[in-house]
């Protein structure tokens, strides 16, 4: 999770300093004061800009979405996870802290932010230290008596500013009047430009961002601006040129490096810096109108590069709209999706008076609201259901769309009309998987390098399953859940402990696997092999919707009489059912095998956990009556449809 605000931030950093080099260049700006202004800016975004794109995260009514969750009851497709419910009691496999050798095994991921934080800590003590020991010099260095904060030291061979102290060298004692003058103009214009600073924040940015050219090369475009300005300044105070050119010469020579701060002569830049002193190009001071214009100006581009360059588009609930409940009629029926897309995945479309709902072959009901005649939707789980019909007659399939996902024009994304008994069969195939699951599992010996062959990713809808081989074990994490041990009872067959739950891989040849299966609840979820692409998509919508879910919360004070309408009971799957209960003013959840678990009021209607983190949102119909709650939790959106 790190890893990936730390590479989605360098990356709108490095666009954003391109679009501002692209615009200095167009508009043919030459003024040091201007560009190191403007990059000084550019710096603060880059270091700003994991906290602006958070910002701009939760300030977008578009971020988060709210996507088709796994583990929860759905109609098209059904999507599970291998855990069970995880809803805060530590009793709970999902809740429980990882097995040994989970403790021990390292991913690629895991190592890949192990060795960021190893050289962005190498560089952060360099950065300090360095600090430290300008500090000793700084302190131990003599004052220069009548030039306030300028001191002289053995320890440094040419002019450095350090914060507000100017350190000169110990022979500066024998300095002529003039050089003397031109050397503190120089330091004291950078002393009153914050250089020092800016620096700090240069070098701290790039401890942090170490992978970012962006970062290396702002850095030193800003330390080569500040000297050019600086040596503008000391020119003007002087009136004159060739004098202070060889004055720079001449300190040139004798430059050492220093451990921190900001020096006069810097190896490879005297020479080009000379040559304009020479030439006469001397820019006038900045003045502070202009510096403030400058920024504001830049404030818009900063703003687009947190925000435009975003995730995918997200999906909020459409806009209800009221429709005749008289075309409920034309609706309702079975419809079965291509079984080879998700296998005994049919569901019974019902009409209650001006209600209509969707149940599965689980008995897991939900109901559907419209957005137009024939395109229904879920609350809260970003999917829809569009029927397929001509005129005034019954609607023979059913296209889907879930969360973020494009719809699916082909056949295979098609739930076509079936009658009762093929409702019926499914059923019983489900009961019998079921059974089938929950049998004890043998774990057997393999050849731990076919897991080779198993390793990557694999996507179902906006479920993302990544697969790791680490030793002599496999690995299995679904979206921004823990990774789980799972276990050879074949080849290519697996089985996880915590849970009747069990993995199968597809492959083609001695080729990697193509396709994941996962056998969990009666159902057999198919994931394709998924591309770096695909995978990213998936990953950051999690990570969106994580962030929001880890959100520090505020209790807030309700009328207690709205904490009546949420009291019942919420079915989730057909052997989990939440239980909503109230004493006094505290409302209370608990989950089939759990505890009660108290929940604090956000608003009137959403609720949130201090023993974990996750949320409780509660959804009423256009009557005004409580139709469902979500369990936001681990990146997931849960719903559970209210029974009573």
């Amino acid at each position: 999770m790190m890893m990936a605000v730390l590479l989605e931030s360098a990356l709108r950093s490095l666009i954003l300093g391109g679009l501002i080099w692209l615009g200095l260049t167009a508009f043919r700006v030459r003024h040091p004061g201007v560009k190191s202004l403007v990059w000084t800016v550019a710096l603060i975004a880059s270091l700003a800009m994991p906290v602006l794109v958070e910002g701009a995260r939760q300030a977008s009514p578009h971020w988060p979405s709210v996507t088709l969750p796994f583990d929860a009851p759905a109609a098209f497709p059904n999507v599970e996870a291998p855990q069970a419910i995880a809803h805060g009691h530590a009793s709970t496999p999902a809740m429980t802290g990882p097995s040994t050798s989970q403790r021990w095994a390292i991913g690629w991921r895991d190592a890949l932010s192990l060795a960021y934080a190893v050289i962005a800590s190498l560089f952060l003590v360099r950065l300090v230290t360095g600090l430290a020991l300008t500090w000793r010099i700084r302190h131990a260095a003599r004052p220069l008596a009548g030039h306030g904060d300028v001191r002289i030291s053995p320890k440094v061979t040419v002019p450095v500013t350090f914060g507000g102290t100017v350190l000169l060298p110990a022979e500066a004692s024998d300095w002529s009047a003039g050089k003397r003058q031109a050397v503190l103009a120089h330091e004291r214009s950078h002393v009153a430009r914050g250089d020092f600073y800016v620096q700090l924040l240069a070098q701290l940015n790039r401890a942090i961002f170490w992978f970012n050219p962006f970062a290396w090369w702002v850095a030193n475009q800003l330390a080569e601006l500040a000297e050019t300005a600086c040596d503008d300044a000391a020119v003007t105070e002087l009136g004159t040129h060739v004098p202070y050119a060889e004055i720079l010469l001449d300190i040139a020579g004798r430059a050492r490096r220093v451990p921190a701060g900001v020096a006069m002569a810097r190896s490879g830049m005297v020479g080009p810096r000379i040559e304009r002193i020479l030439a006469g190009r001397v820019s006038p001071p900045l003045g502070r109108r202009t510096g403030a214009l400058i920024v504001f100006g830049l404030m818009p581009l900063i703003v687009a590069a947190a925000v435009a360059i975003s995730a995918p588009a997200q999906n909020q609930d459409p806009k209800q709209v009221a429709v005749d409940p008289k075309i409920f009629d034309r609706l309702t029926g079975y419809y079965e999706l291509n079984p080879a897309k998700a296998p005994d995945n049919v569901v019974r479309i019902t009409r209650e008076g001006d209600h209509l709902f969707t149940e599965d072959a689980r008995h897991v009901r939900l109901e559907l609201f419209a957005e137009s005649e024939s395109v229904y939707f879920v609350k809260g789980t970003g999917m829809k259901l569009a029927f397929v019909q001509q005129g005034d007659q019954p609607a023979t399939a059913i296209r889907y769309r879930l969360g973020y996902l494009d719809d699916d024009t082909s056949d295979d994304g098609l739930a076509k009309r079936v009658d009762e008994a093929e409702m019926k069969r499914a059923e019983a195939r489900i009961e019998q998987r079921k059974l089938e699951q929950a049998k004890p599992r043998v774990e057997v010996k393999v050849d731990p390098r076919i897991f080779d062959r198993y390793v990557g990713q694999y996507q179902y809808g906006p479920v993302l399953f990544t697969v790791d081989h680490e030793g002599d074990d496999l690995f299995v994490a679904v979206n921004a859940t823990p990774k789980l041990h799972v276990y050879p009872e074949g080849d290519h067959d697996f089985f996880f402990k915590v849970v009747p739950a069990q993995i199968s891989f597809v492959t083609e040849g001695d080729g990697p696997a193509t396709k994941l299966i996962l056998h969990q609840n009666g159902m057999d979820m198919p994931a394709k092999r998924a591309d770096a692409a695909q995978a990213r998509q998936v990953e950051t919508q999690v990570a969106a919707r994580v962030a929001l879910e880890n959100k520090p919360r505020q209790a807030v004070a309700i009328d207690p009489k709205i904490l009546d309408d949420y009291v019942g009971h919420y079915q989730l799957t057909a052997d989990y059912i939440f239980t909503v209960s109230r004493e006094g003013n505290q409302l209370s959840v608990a989950l089939t095998g759990q505890p009660a678990i108290e929940v604090y009021p956000e608003n009137d209607h959403e609720f949130f956990y201090t023993v974990v983190k996750a949320q409780i949102t509660f959804d009423r119909d256009n009557t005004g009556k409580v139709t469902q709650l979500i369990l936001h939790q681990n990146g997931q959106n849960q719903v559970a449809a209210k029974t009573d």
